[in-house]
Parts: structure tokens; C-alpha cells; sequence
């Protein structure tokens, strides 16, 4: 399903996966493909990503240029070896590819590049992520990628996309996920264009997601609501729900222009 809210294409998200932990054959862990301005970002890395990554955005795969990983738990950024190899062995990069993620995930790439002899002609560029603040860690000319600390139990943290247009910054599109409800976000986010904040639970397991550093659609839907944002999408499901029709019924009776995204979702602004 391809979705276009404005005539100006300045921005287009692709969703690779939108599960959370446990996969499934139709939705794979996190994973996003964002276009803005004339850079491809990925966001997240979960298992699969290379296979998504062929099926729905195979000529624009080989063009990542910046990789952005928001925190340790495996489902996040264990699809980056078999990534890297993709730009490799398919696409035969030589172009530089920045990685910005967390110490602990720049450790364990390094140490799993080294064990699978991972080879390739690109340079990888590191860049480590302090998910406590938020501050810029990406900006060139025409974008400006800022981290969003996020509650999850460990470092973790979201990312804000903004694109510089005559000195004057457009919050295009926020990633929140993996984190339970964080009020601290609203005024870091408040009237962007898109917000995708995780749902993993439905308002019935509330608890369940407080335990776990998770959020409801309900609790991702007022953060949306507060923040005024225009357009809200919820995903990173819990494998439970195999339809999340509950969570966007919970998430619309807060915020209506709520969409639940699934694998190959495609929005353009």
C-alpha cells in the first residue's frame, strides 16, 4: 500500500519490518528505509532486513548512507552482518557507510564482523550514540538527524529527522520505539509532520508494558495528540496480535489520523 499526503514529495518512508521481537512469515522485526531530501537513511536493523530490503526497496538499498540503531536489544541489530554483506557481495559498494548506535551495539558489531570474516571494499564509519541527551549526531546541508533518550530499561534512544529549508528547521519525521509513554518527548516533538511511536500492547496489558519499558497504541496515540503532531504511526506489534485492528481502534479513539503499519508500507510527504 503506497500512501501520499501532500503533492510535495520531500520525504518517503518505507517500513522493512514491524514486529516486535518475535517475527512472523508477514512481519519481520524492526526495520525503516527513509528518504529525505537526497539522502537514505535505515532505522534499525532487525532479522531480515536484507530480504525486505530486496523485496521492497532493492534499487535504493545500495544507496544507504548512514545506518541508525537505537539500542542493544537483538531484535534492533541483529540484521546488520548479513546488511553489510548485501552491500557487498549485491550492490558492490566502495562508497563509505556511517553506522550511529550505542557502544554496546558498536562492540558487538565489531565482534561479530570479525568473527563471520565479514569482507567488503566500503570503509565503516562508527559513530557512538549517547542515548541519555538529545543533541545532533548527524547534519549536512540540507538534513539534520537529532536522538530522542528514550525509557526502555537499558540506553536507548529515537531519532528526529529534520530538513534545513532557508535556515528553517521542518521536523519531518520522528522515530520513538523502543520506549514505554515519555512526556519528556512532547516538546522535542511537538508539531512534527509524522511521528512513528511503537504500540506493542493493547490498553489491557498496560501493565505488562510498564514491566518491559513498552507502550500501548493508547499511551503512543496521546503522546501524538499532545505533541500535535499530524500524522501518527504505531507498529513494533507484540506477536500476539497477528492483526493489530484492537491497537488502532485503541490509538484512533485518541488521535484519529493514526495508521498501523506493516511490512512494504510505503507513505510519501
Amino acid at each position: 500500500m503506497h500512501i501520499q499526503t501532500s503533492d510535495r514529495k520531500t520525504m518517503n518512508l518505507t517500513v522493512l519490518g514491524s514486529n516486535s521481537a518475535v517475527p512472523t512469515i508477514n512481519s519481520f522485526q524492526s526495520s525503516q528505509l527513509l528518504e529525505l531530501a537526497d539522502d537514505i537513511f535505515l532505522i534499525d536493523c532487525g532479522e531480515g532486513t536484507q530480504i525486505r530490503l530486496r523485496q521492497f526497496a532493492s534499487k535504493k538499498a545500495g544507496k544507504i548512507s548512514h545506518v541508525f540503531i537505537s539500542h542493544a536489544h537483538i531484535d534492533h541489530f541483529i540484521g546488520l552482518p548479513g546488511f553489510l554483506n548485501l552491500l557487498s557481495l549485491q550492490y558492490k559498494r566502495t562508497s563509505p557507510i556511517q553506522i550511529h548506535a550505542p557502544k554496546e551495539v558498536l562492540v558487538l558489531l565489531e565482534n561479530m564482523i570479525s568473527m563471520l570474516r565479514i569482507r567488503s571494499d566500503f570503509e565503516i564509519i562508527t559513530h557512538e550514540i549517547d542515548t541519555k541527551s538529545s543533541y545532533i549526531i548527524h547534519k549536512s546541508e540540507k538534513i539534520q538527524v537529532t536522538t530522542l533518550p528514550l525509557i526502555h530499561g537499558i540506553q536507548a534512544c529515537g531519532f528526529l529527522f529534520e530538513e534545513i529549508c532557508d535556515d528553517l528547521y521542518v521536523k519531518h519525521y520522528a522515530y520513538c520505539s523502543d520506549t514505554g509513554y515519555c512526556e519528556s518527548l512532547i516538546p522535542l516533538l511537538k508539531n512534527i509532520e509524522m511521528l512513528y511511536h511503537e504500540a506493542t500492547y493493547s490498553e489491557r496489558e498496560a501493565a505488562k508494558a510498564l514491566q518491559y519499558g513498552h507502550s500501548t497504541a493508547k499511551q503512543a496515540a496521546t503522546l501524538a495528540k499532545k505533541a500535535n503532531a499530524r500524522q501518527l504511526l504505531i507498529g513494533h506489534y507484540a506477536g500476539k496480535y497477528a492483526n493489530p485492528a484492537i491497537l488502532l481502534e485503541e490509538a484512533k479513539s485518541v488521535f484519529y489520523n493514526t495508521i498501523a503499519v506493516y511490512d512494504g508500507f510505503t507513505i510519501n510527504t
